[in-house]
């Protein structure tokens, strides 16, 4: 994870990792179901949960069906497919945290809530490093700008001697750049 802003400087690289990301995540949509599958019975039956899972399990399925990049035309189709399964996910936390907090008010919910705590956290722990990856991918064949790797803005510190990697549009980006310049000085 620390060398991925690198993927965005380099079209070799960004085929690498299209590669790895064909492999990968086939892998880590199946430990999201199961994740979700681990939340308690009344829950994964739940029309919103349920929906992820059958959405997860589709996603596999478009991503098996679609060959490895091996070049930069099946580059582009791979990532087509990457921007439409983002989209295609977008609004699962919401449909999953519909069901939570119905679940949760019942007398079975509020006694499932370190069970559901545990599988909630695994799933959005993978969701959040699954999705970056992704977009850093979409972004990074997609976006072409000089001071972006990908989702990653480059700040080139005062000194000059250092590359200060902040996640672009992240609130935190700003604070990083403001106290390292202040650190610097």
């Amino acid at each position: 994870m620390k060398d991925l802003y690198k993927v965005g400087l380099d079209r070799q690289r960004q085929l690498q990792h299209a590669r790895y990301l064909h492999r990968e995540l086939p892998i880590r949509m199946a430990h999201a179901v199961t994740s979700l599958q681990s939340l308690p019975p009344a829950l994964t039956k739940s029309a919103g949960v349920g929906e992820v899972i059958r959405r997860h399990a589709h996603s596999v399925a478009k991503l098996g069906n679609c060959g490895c990049p091996s070049n930069f035309v099946e580059h582009n189709a791979f990532t087509e497919l990457l921007e439409h399964i983002t989209n295609y996910h977008e609004d699962d936390l919401c449909c999953i945290t519909e069901e939570v907090h119905r679940f949760a008010r019942t007398p079975q919910g509020h006694s499932a809530m370190s069970v559901m705590d545990k599988a909630l956290r695994k799933f959005l722990l993978m969701r959040i490093g699954t999705r970056l990856q992704v977009k850093h991918q979409i972004k990074s064949q997609k976006d072409s700008n000089a001071s972006y790797s990908g989702v990653f803005q480059m700040h080139f510190l005062e000194r000059g001697e250092q590359w200060g990697i902040a996640v672009s549009n992240s609130q935190n980006s700003a604070n990083m750049v403001k106290q390292r310049r202040r650190r610097a000085k």
